[in-house]
């Protein structure tokens, strides 16, 4: 072999030194060959997802090999977050979830907004070549439907509650849906505008409620949010089946006759058509248990209410009692339905359309009872297609400026939440909306005139505006249209304003009017009044405390205390007056026997900067000063006299162990016959609260006026504010502001505490 000499040493040619080494391993050259290194291999293209799993949410649709575009569905609550489980099919390929990497089978959280959220799902096989892409869009819906749940009309929350959320037809879509008492009248679902659904309600030991074919679109706010109330009612539930009846037939006639040519509505929530083929209204339902023809704990077995005004159909007597001016058709007929044993019952009423307003969309809130109390409530719409007349001899109007006499606010707070024009429908005697996110509902109550003195021309209508903030932006809110021509009563109007938004619970609330008619006379219309200002007070509840519920007394003349649960209105200035009634029954007998109506004014105080209470008569007029002699005397000899009605923070305390107290109890006994005693017994068992037998009655003087056995509402706060200037003589910007009441109570079951006087007490 030729070497070939470098600088140092002398090498071979390099082919002919691999042929060399060639040779020596073919003969073995020590006896054993070397081994041979494998093929390497080659790196893995498969960059596929084997499964993809969401904690909430259904893919759609459902993962399969090949589809990379899915959408999800998050059904109908309020999901705020979501995890995503990507699994790949070769462990060695990479994933990523929106641009950041990720683990095969490992979870992925991901925060949701409202409306669209694109996901984006990349994968890279092992060879670092080879790629995928998924996507994935999650559609959240925004929460648009709040929820009470009230253990009577406007009651206290109701504990342990489970919503079910079903279609029109019964399928269920959301079931066991917890909705806390501490969250009641929160966002609770998401629901399409468009369809309708039915929400049901249970609480531990309650009845069963439902609010059938709700439909958001017809009860949508400004803000896109829809209020429901459902009232799950705690009596007799334990001996009944919980299950709420079914409105299974909603029919008008042109009249309330039996033999009326009834029709069946066409569209099960919503009826268009004259005011002449809805003079008659039938409702037909059926229920596990039989729909009595006498009310439950106030409550009407069928009863239809038209707009904002209830029990139509239905009358209340002198004494209180419930009366029906409608007429029972069915009284709890046994039928099987889908092979199931229920009881049905008819019930028809006469609406109001003689009176009508035309051209304006009408509801009517049909509620169904059961003897264990189960209820289910039903909203229908209603649209009069009935033109307004219009007649130009009616008298000019071009120069009449109204009157504009009074703006009154009612706040009610969440014992008042139950009935609305769009919000909560329900069974009182005022449609009230929501007006904060608090549960709050409010109404404001304006009194105008057409001129002040006859003759009072005739109209055929009125507009109301309203500016909030401040007296420069006033917009229409509402005209009201009548059937025929009118002169009010004395040439006096009113209009209760059920149109707020949210937020209206602070800040001034300006309001004008004005009149028209067909008279062409500047188009119609008056001028318009003069402006009213008003304002809400902040929302008041009542909280019974003490002698706490079930509680037993070692005294005879025990001390008693209840709560205002907003201390905002316990302040100087906020409110002008505090009135409740300190109402004890007998258990038994079912009858008072204390019954002493207080009145607190709040800005004139005591030297320890404390309201003076004062005792009432009936009428509302002050008998006393709620304080006793204590039989010591001051430094000018004066006697000092202690209160025996007094706040603690906003805690009302009120001691009956005096000789004043029992003076003011033995003189309200003389009111009625039907006390047997003005004092307790040791041994015997009371109901007690501060609202009164029916609560009490809000007068028409400052203040309140007088309370009797025909109202609803007895704890409230007063406030008078300065009339604008210009307004006319005898004008009132008042406010009010109402707080639990025997029927609408918090923190009372069905409205007191009962309570035992020990057999030992003096």
């Amino acid at each position: 072999m030729k070497l070939i000499q470098t600088k140092h040493r002398w090498l071979a040619p390099l082919a002919a030194v691999a042929l060399s080494l060639a040779a020596l391993s073919a003969v073995g050259c020590s006896g054993e060959s070397d081994p041979v290194a494998p093929p390497p291999v080659p790196l893995s293209s498969e960059a596929g997802i084997s499964s993809i799993a969401l904690s909430k949410g259904t893919l759609l649709p459902g993962f399969q090999a090949g589809i990379n575009r899915y959408n999800v569905d998050l059904g109908h609550l309020d999901v705020q977050s979501t995890t995503l489980t990507v699994t790949l099919k070769d462990s060695k390929a990479k994933l990523t979830v929106n641009g950041k990497g990720g683990q095969s089978g490992a979870a992925v959280p991901l925060a949701l907004s409202d409306g669209a959220n694109q996901i984006w799902i990349g994968t890279v096989a092992e060879d670092g070549v080879t790629t995928g892409s998924t996507s994935i869009t999650i559609n959240k819906a925004k929460t648009n439907t709040r929820v009470w749940v009230l253990d009577s009309f406007g009651g206290a929350p109701v504990q342990d509650v489970v919503l079910t959320l079903t279609d029109a037809d019964g399928t269920v879509l959301e079931g066991n849906v917890a909705l806390p008492a501490g969250e009641n009248g929160s966002p609770v679902f998401a629901l399409d505008p468009s369809k309708k659904y039915n929400i049901y309600a249970k609480g531990k030991d309650s009845s069963q409620a439902c609010f059938a074919n709700f439909h958001p679109v017809n009860m949508l706010d400004e803000n896109g949010m829809a209020d429901v109330a459902l009232y799950c009612r705690p009596s007799q539930a334990k001996n009944y089946p919980a299950e709420a009846p079914i409105i299974t037939n909603i029919s008008f006639a042109p009249s309330n006759a039996a033999n009326a040519a009834w029709k069946t509505m066409p569209n099960d929530s919503e009826y268009i058509g004259s005011a002449a083929n809805v003079v008659g209204v039938k409702v037909t339902a059926i229920s596990r248990c039989a729909i009595t023809e006498t009310y439950v704990s106030n409550a009407f077995p069928i009863s239809v209410n038209w707009d904002a005004v209830a029990w139509i159909g239905t009358a209340i007597n002198s004494s209180g009692a419930p009366q029906f001016s409608g007429a029972q058709m069915e009284n709890s007929t046994p039928i099987k339905h889908n092979n199931v044993d229920y009881f049905q019952s008819t019930w028809r009423f006469t609406l109001p359309v003689q009176s009508a307003i035309f051209n304006k969309k009408h509801w009517l809130d049909v509620a169904v009872y059961d003897i264990a109390e189960n209820r289910t409530e039903q909203r229908v719409y209603l649209t009069l297609v009935d033109s307004m007349s219009n007649a130009t001899d009616d008298p000019n109007l071009s120069a009449v400026a109204p009157l504009l006499t009074g703006a009154q606010t009612q706040t009610y707070g969440v014992t008042q939440v139950n009935a609305s024009g769009k919000g909560p429908g329900g069974d009182t005697a005022d449609g009230l909306d929501p007006i904060d996110d608090y549960g709050v509902t409010g109404v404001v109550v304006l009194s105008f005139k057409t001129v002040a003195a006859t003759p009072f021309p005739a109209v055929r209508g009125f507009e109301v505006w309203r500016s909030i903030g401040d007296d420069k932006n006033f917009k229409k809110i509402d005209t009201m249209n009548y059937a025929t021509t009118s002169t009010g009563t004395d040439g006096a109007f009113s209009y209760n304003d059920r149109t707020q938004g949210f937020g209206l619970t602070s800040g001034t609330l300006y309001y004008k009017v004005r009149f028209f008619n067909g008279n062409p006379a500047n188009n119609g219309y008056s001028l318009f009044s003069n402006v009213m200002t008003t304002k809400f007070l902040p929302p008041f509840t009542a909280q019974l405390s003490a002698p706490a519920h079930l509680g037993v007394s070692d005294k005879l003349w025990p001390t008693f205390k209840f709560d205002i649960t907003n201390p905002a209105l316990v302040v100087k200035d906020v409110t002008d007056r505090l009135r409740f009634t300190l109402y004890v029954k007998d258990i038994y007998y079912n009858v008072p026997v204390i019954k002493v109506h207080f009145r607190a004014d709040m800005n004139v105080l005591d030297e320890k900067g404390q309201p003076k209470f004062y005792v009432l008569n009936k009428a509302g007029d002050i008998l006393f000063e709620a304080a006793y002699d204590t039989g010591e005397v001051d430094e000018d000899d004066e006697p000092i006299m202690r209160p025996f009605v007094w706040l603690e923070g906003n805690k009302v305390v009120i001691d009956t162990d005096n000789e004043v107290f029992e003076e003011a109890s033995y003189r309200s006994s003389l009111l009625t016959e039907q006390f047997f005693d003005w004092f307790m017994l040791p041994g015997a068992t009371y109901e007690w609260n501060i609202f009164g037998a029916d609560g009490g009655v809000v007068g028409s003087s400052a203040g309140g006026g007088g309370l009797d056995n025909t109202a609803t509402n007895a704890a409230y706060l007063y406030k008078a504010y300065t009339v604008p200037s210009g307004s006319p003589a005898g004008s009132s910007s008042t406010a009010f502001t109402f707080g639990s009441t025997s029927r609408y109570s918090l923190g009372a079951p069905n409205g007191f505490f009962t309570l035992t006087i020990d057999p030992d007490a003096e």
